[in-house]
């Protein structure tokens, strides 16, 4: 199933709400990688800005697109792209193969659903693990993803998929 498909579903018609703080993935501010170390990134800071997704996938020349881009997102977070990361979260399975992951969305707590507040478009990250049979599907716990983020939009079959990407090399249950 294609993440557009599955995204709207996951945003709108979650089966349950669950009492986690949502202060509780925070990690501090995003430090400055200055020698090759991975950033520990947490949602607060990817969250912090006010970001207005347009509601149809933007037309127009490239440089057109990325100075509306510039302008919806802070340089300080567009900088990020290309950076090795820790993040955690909660794991919203939307790929699997047999029982592992291989395409889930982190979001910073579990009341993202039907029964609770729909999530900002900044208050997600889209994760598809690099090893190809997959992550550990660990839902209901916190957990922890490193890998190479992307920042950028991105859409599929005209449908918004989100800002935030990650090539995650790995996924494990956070301490």
């Amino acid at each position: 199933m294609k993440i557009i498909q599955f995204l709207p579903l996951v945003l709108l018609c979650c089966h349950a709400v669950f009492a986690e703080d949502p202060k509780s993935t925070e990690l501090g501010n995003a430090t400055q990688d200055t020698d090759g170390k991975v950033k520990e990134l947490n949602f607060k800071n990817l969250a912090g800005f006010k970001y207005e997704y347009p509601y149809e996938e933007p037309k127009g020349k490239p440089w057109e697109l990325k100075a509306q881009f510039e302008k919806r997102v802070p340089q300080h977070i567009r900088k990020l792209t290309g950076q090795r990361i820790n993040l955690k979260g909660f794991m919203l399975p939307v790929e699997t193969q047999k029982d592992r992951v291989t395409t889930f969305l982190l979001m910073p707590d579990q009341q993202a659903c039907c029964f609770g507040r729909v999530p900002e478009p900044n208050e997600w990250v889209v994760v598809d693990m690099v090893p190809k049979e997959g992550g550990p599907i660990l839902m209901d716990q916190l957990v922890q993803i490193e890998g190479k983020l992307i920042v950028e939009e991105q859409w599929e079959d005209g449908f918004f998929v989100g800002i935030y990407h990650v090539h995650a090399s790995t996924v494990k249950k956070s301490n």
